[in-house]
């Protein structure tokens, strides 16, 4: 039986800690934090813990929107995406997660461009 990314690399907790990071960058990037002055933080690493957990082969316990509802109305450009993927993939550099296990997530993360990007 294949292991997941998600048992890979430690289940939950570590995921959390891959969210949480992620978002201490966003927060700290002046061309980002915008998008998140008005969320409860917490809020948003639960549901992105366990929508991250989903796409790496984790229990399914995702129940929010999906992606094109969640960011309706944010007026996102396809470079606050590449912003945005950036720091995901510095994260997981950072956590040793394996080259080609970044190539894999980010595999899974890039095509929600199409969902997420509303400003031509």
């Amino acid at each position: 039986m294949t292991q997941t990314l998600y048992e890979k690399y430690g289940g939950k907790k570590t995921v959390a800690q891959i969210v949480i990071n992620f978002y201490q960058k966003i927060i700290a990037d002046d061309n980002l934090k915008k998008f998140f002055s008005n969320t409860d933080m917490k809020v948003l690493i639960s549901h992105q813990t366990n929508f991250i957990s989903q796409a790496l082969g984790g229990p399914k316990e995702y129940t929010g929107l999906d992606m094109k509802a969640a960011h309706q109305g944010m007026n996102i450009s396809l470079e606050d995406f590449n912003g945005v993927a950036g720091h995901l993939k510095k994260t997981l550099e950072e956590l040793n997660v394996e080259a080609q296990d970044i190539e894999t997530i980010i595999g899974v993360v890039a095509p929600l461009s199409e969902q997420i990007v509303s400003k031509k």
